[in-house]
């Protein structure tokens, strides 16, 4: 979670978003593969030995996300809505089973909180979750279960952005 301050010539300071680069934090394989998770390709792959560490995972020890190799993402238009709020989604696995709690706020200008979703899952450590930014930009986004928080910083842009 970084954020720098650049001048610009007006003197206005203006933020420039320092995404959070993915840092290969894998969960254990009793997170990612629970005895519930029985169907499906990585469940398959992980039975038959064949699964690698994942570049885009980023975790702290108690909870694991994905993120892009840069920490940006670039929405299709698909995923921009009318009001131009940009939806997404973000898969989230926990050390240990739990409830999950999602927050974002936009950290390089002033914006309406995003919305976020949590869905119910039958894999007790992991939650799917929606995001809903209203703006595109810089937002940090954290997830809280049982005492512990993992916060990472997405830059939000169109995908037609340079």
């Amino acid at each position: 979670m970084f954020v720098a301050a650049v001048v610009l010539s007006a003197g206005v300071a203006a933020m420039t978003c320092r995404p959070t680069i993915p840092n290969g934090s894998q969960p254990p394989p009793e997170v990612l593969y629970s005895p519930e998770f029985s169907e499906g390709r990585l469940a398959e792959a992980y039975h038959a030995g064949r699964t690698r560490p994942d570049p885009h995972l980023h975790g702290n020890g108690v909870l694991w996300t994905v993120l892009t190799s840069d920490g940006r993402y670039l929405a299709p238009r698909s995923q921009v809505e009318r009001d131009g709020a940009i939806g997404t989604k973000l898969p989230w696995w926990m050390a240990r089973p739990g409830d999950m709690t999602l927050s974002a706020r936009r950290l390089d200008a002033a914006a309406p909180p995003a919305k976020t979703s949590v869905g119910n899952s039958t894999e007790p450590r992991f939650h799917s979750s929606g995001i809903w930014f209203p703006t595109t930009g810089c937002w940090e986004v954290t997830a809280r279960t049982r005492g512990s928080a993992l916060t990472v910083v997405i830059d939000v842009e169109p995908a037609d952005a340079p």
